[in-house]
């Protein structure tokens, strides 16, 4: 266990500094506690302390308020606006109006890529 601890502990010393940040403030539920630990670990190292992570938080936060005001499509889970929508096929058009529209609702919703970090996400984020 104390090799894959180490290895663990490599992997989040390669991360950029901002990933960390955004590891343990926004994404901290899609991580175990003691890989919170080890993340919060590395920032001690990097001299990031409590008053920096709160600040990241809180303008990440104000960030997302101003682009969804200013109506911009943005990645949600980076905040880019380096987007591209997803080019559907079109040939549903020639099925009938119920599989078409139930074709609509289930599969062919509009979607939308981040060239940046690649994340697909529909126009709402969802």
């Amino acid at each position: 266990m104390e090799k894959d601890l180490g290895r663990v502990r490599e992997l989040y010393a390669g991360w950029k500094t901002e990933d960390l940040k955004r590891a343990v403030t926004l994404d901290k539920a899609g991580y175990e506690p003691w890989a919170i630990n080890i993340i919060k670990e590395e920032l001690r190292s990097r001299n990031v302390n409590s008053e920096d992570l709160d600040s990241f938080h809180k303008d990440y936060i104000r960030e997302e308020e101003s682009l969804t005001n200013e109506g911009k499509l943005f990645c949600p889970k980076c905040h880019s606006l380096n987007i591209t929508k997803i080019k559907r096929w079109r040939w549903y058009f020639f099925l009938p109006p119920l599989i078409w529209f139930c074709l609509f609702i289930l599969v062919m919703r509009q979607k939308h890529r981040c060239d940046d970090c690649g994340y697909s996400f529909g126009r709402l984020g969802g």
